[in-house]
């Protein structure tokens, strides 16, 4: 039907009413910014069948308000889960969790933003737009990490003194080296699934975060691969920054390219459930044609954060249905963590399947509830279609309410089979590019739009469907459009479910057969999110794809300050297409390249010498300009077209610079076009064996270890420490390591070293006063030539700062730092054991035999009175009356 009025484009009226921005994060606000290390410890094979691995992470406070990282009887300190996932047929499936890490001290680096304020005093408090790595080495530390069942992640409060005694394991048996205890363990047999992809993930809890209510956006995922041959883990993709891990599912559905990216399956729906007083949920599910009127309906629960726990899980299913083949999947407890893992039983009865967990034990910890931060497996086949609908989580504690709902696709009840997103609350969310949409068995739930969306006397969208799009970090004109429809299209944009409207579209010109698709362009605001409304003139449905044009945000290396790194003889690929001008030079005139879209690289040379940039074989014509740094006004170098490097489509339009330069010196390189001309490029270097530097080139980003070996390269290091005399330590790299017990830390590179290395110590854990908290540096050591060894005496509890680097400006390359540490002799607890302070007392013998016999005690001391590590023994018992007849602690 041909209607009276064109497009409704609205740019001018989104001016005036414009969606409401995502404000600052108020209070405290910690994330994971990065999943960015892996280790594995199996590396000499399976143990029982078995690989061991763990996950380092990088944390962010992304808040205004510093978060509290103090390892006391507060207990304001973060703990940092370990997940691992495989998505393989359509389902989504949790195969292992490792025991929590117990943070120690936020060392306040610049990777998630500027950290313009360092923590007083240092490692106390991860400071806002700071961030804090823990290392893969880390955060697999045996020593630190602690069972799930001492955390209420809705407060985030340690509910079990946190102390190391409590967190005693049990080594799986084989396992002798306790190679697999509390680290993420997992058969073989389960990342080696041909076809499957999978994800690893964690999560920060925190007290003064959840206080803040900034607590639902605190876990990130990541895809990685495994090693067809060693099956070592290996990072794949970006971190996804504030994502459950359930929306891998949706997100990598469609499994991924031949690039590797991620190729989305929007018939995932996940959608959150919140309980009152509690924590937050998450339910997947995809619904699987089988063919011959058959389906598979497959169900994923996310426990984010609920202390209470889940003990049941039910879909409505019509009562005569025809359902098969009903399976339960959980992630094993191990290491000796309460909880057991017995499995649920699934029914079909009074018009529903339900999963109901089997209480079996007095003590609450060890039924197999659905705990926090994990996710638990569901599905079964009928012969129903989907339709919208609600499935019911049966909660495990006590508290407000026995069940929460959420919205979900489950068996249709009436025979009836629409949309999933046919009203506003069930928008769901789509990214740039295109989604297939259906509007087929929809009804019309939005409001009559008079005015702007009248169309031929027509106020409605009828039988309509929901979106929603969360721009990114910059704004610009955003385009919303659907030109393949099956159907008479038209679409709106709105501000909120029942907020403002912005903007509307029926008949797009050049849109659709006959002009009958729809297209909104728009000035969209940064981090914003919009609702799309999209329907049919006089309620027509059907199928088509709505694609999501989004502004050029320009990549990172735009401008000079956060240029790429470029390797030596590695070349990269670039377009500046839709990049800003950022140098004006009257210098490059002859180059031709001023006032030109540009993107920026920079290299710093390992040896001195002449070295070769150059764009030959590019697309785009284009000039090439070398300078000293991001504020010179003069370019070392330029040029525009080189004889024999083609480019642009003429063997002479490539760009080439040789210049000399000096090894451990950062040189940028301005890309840009002939004349102002866009497109894709090509730039190599040769020359000067430079590459990236380490994350930990800096002290700020100094990576935290534990005691034991850590391999490190400091090739494409800097040298950012002091002179301490005349000795200099040059291409240094940073770490920081915690002593939990008064002893001697021996530091060395005694594993092996490819250059002659130098290390040094320093007391505390800040990037300040080097000079007086040197504890002592060392280019020596009896362990063989290249090597150095250290040995300092540490505090329990304080933080001590490691640098390494080359005797000389040209000696770099990869090494393995080891730490190894003896503690003093042990001291004997005070005789107050019950800490009343009234000392000697009856009542201190008493506590002390009844913590002894594993009574409660929460203000005694531990039963290790001899702080010898063994505990209990006879000479505990020893000591202690030893102590108390007035003796000294042997």
């Amino acid at each position: 039907m041909q209607k009276s009025k064109g497009t409704l484009c609205a740019a001018a009226l989104v001016a005036c009413c414009a969606a409401t921005a995502v404000a600052q994060t108020t209070g405290v606000d910690v994330i994971v910014g990065d999943l960015y290390d892996v280790a594995q410890y199996t590396n000499a094979g399976t143990i029982n069948g078995k690989r061991s691995y763990a996950v380092g992470t990088t944390s962010c406070n992304i808040g205004t308000v510093p978060l509290t990282w103090i390892r006391n009887s507060a207990a304001k300190y973060p703990v940092i889960s370990q997940n691992l996932y495989r998505l393989s047929s359509g389902r989504f499936e949790q195969i292992s969790q490792a025991w929590l890490k117990h943070g120690y001290c936020a060392l306040n680096g610049t990777i998630c933003g500027p950290c313009p304020t360092q923590s007083t005093p240092a490692c106390a408090y991860l400071m806002p737009q700071c961030s804090d790595p823990y290392s893969a080495g880390l955060n697999g530390d045996q020593s630190d990490l602690g069972p799930k069942w001492h955390i209420n992640p809705t407060t985030g409060a340690i509910a079990f003194p946190a102390n190391t005694a409590s967190w005693t394991a049990v080594n799986e048996s084989g396992d002798a080296s306790a190679v697999l205890t509390k680290r993420l363990v997992v058969p073989e047999t389960d990342i080696t699934t041909p076809g499957a992809l999978y994800f690893i993930s964690s999560s920060y809890i925190q007290p003064e975060d959840a206080a803040a209510n900034n607590d639902n956006n605190n876990q990130s995922y990541r895809r990685i691969t495994f090693n067809a041959t060693s099956k070592a883990m290996e990072l794949r993709n970006s971190t996804q920054r504030q994502k459950p891990g359930i929306q891998a599912w949706r997100d990598f559905g469609g499994g991924v390219d031949a690039s590797g990216n991620a190729i989305p399956d929007n018939s995932v729906i996940i959608t959150p459930v919140d309980v009152a007083s509690d924590g937050r949920y998450f339910i997947g599910v995809k619904v699987i044609t089988l063919g011959a009127n058959q389906y598979r309906y497959e169900y994923a629960v996310q426990n984010l954060n609920s202390n209470r726990g889940a003990s049941s899980f039910t879909v409505p299913v019509p009562a005569t249905a025809a359902v098969t083949n009903i399976q339960f999947r959980d992630v094993v407890y191990h290491s000796g963590e309460k909880q057991k893992s017995d499995n649920w039983t699934g029914t079909f009865s009074n018009g529903a399947v339900t999963w109901v967990m089997p209480n079996l034990y007095a003590d609450d910890q060890q039924e197999n509830a659905l705990r926090w931060d994990t996710i638990y497996g569901f599905s079964f086949e009928t012969n129903i279609p989907p339709a919208n609908g609600t499935a019911d989580i049966g909660l495990f504690l006590a508290g407000t309410g026995a069940s929460a709902s959420g919205a979900t696709l489950v068996p249709s009840t009436t025979g009836n089979v629409g949309p999933f997103n046919d009203n506003c609350a069930n928008a769901q969310p789509i990214g740039p590019g295109a989604t297939s949409i259906s509007t087929t068995g929809a009804t019309t739930d939005g409001p009559d739009q008079p005015g702007q969306c009248v169309v031929s006397n027509y106020t409605q969208i009828g039988s309509d469907v929901w979106f929603t799009y969360t721009s990114g970090s910059c704004a610009g004109d955003t385009t919303f459009s659907i030109c393949d429809a099956t159907f008479d299209t038209k679409m709106a944009v709105y501000s909120a479910c029942g907020g403002a409207f912005l903007a509307c579209s029926d008949d797009s010109a050049g849109c659709g057969t006959s002009g009958h698709g729809s297209t909104i362009t728009f000035a969209a605001a940064s981090n914003t999110t919009y609702w799309i409304r999209l329907g049919g003139f006089q309620g027509a449905t059907g199928t088509g794809t709505l694609n999501v044009a989004v502004p050029n945000c320009g990549p990172q290396n735009e401008i000079c300050s956060t240029a790429t790194w470029l390797t030596d003889s590695v070349q990269v690929t670039g377009n500046n297409t839709g990049t800003t001008v950022d140098v004006t030079d009257p210098a490059l005139v002859g180059c031709s390249g001023n006032n030109a879209p540009d993107l920026w690289y920079r290299y710093r040379p390992a040896t001195s010498g002449n070295a070769t940039f150059q764009t030959c074989g590019s697309a785009l014509d284009t000039t090439i300009a070398l300078y000293a740094s991001c504020t010179a006004t003069t370019p070392l170098a330029c040029n525009d077209d080189t004889t024999g490097c083609s480019a642009g489509g003429n063997a002479n339009y490539g760009s080439r610079i040789t210049r000399a330069l000096t090894a451990g010196t950062t040189y940028y390189v301005r890309v840009a076009g002939y004349n102002g001309g866009t497109g894709a490029f090509n730039l190599i270097v040769n020359g000067g064996g430079g590459t990236a530097p380490p994350q930990n080139d800096d002290c700020a980003n100094r990576a935290g270890i534990p005691l034991g070996n850590t391999a490190f390269n400091t090739s494409g290091a800097s040298t950012d420490g002091p002179i301490h005399g005349t000795t200099q330590l040059h291409n240094d790299v940073w770490f920081n390591h915690p002593a939990t017990v008064n002893g001697q830390l021996t530091v060395s590179t005694c594993p092996g070293s490819a250059f002659p290395s130098i290390v040094a110590v320093y007391s505390g854990s800040g990037c300040t006063n080097y000079d007086a908290r040197l504890l002592g540096f060392s280019s020596v050591s009896a362990c063989g030539a290249n090597r150095a060894s250290l040995t300092v005496p540490v505090t329990a509890g304080n933080n001590y700062t490691i640098r390494v680097g080359g005797t000389t400006s040209t000696a770099r390359g990869a090494a393995t730092l080891n730490l190894a540490f003896v503690p003093d002799v042990p001291a004997c607890d005070s005789i107050d054991f019950n800490n009343d302070g009234v000392f000697p007392s009856d009542q201190d013998v008493v506590d002390f035999f009844d913590v002894l016999a594993g009574g409660a005690c929460p203000a005694c001391s531990d039963v290790d009175f001899n702080n010898n590590g063994v505990f209990p023994e006879d000479q505990d018992v020893t000591d202690f009356f030893n102590v108390l007849a007035g003796g000294s602690c042997p």
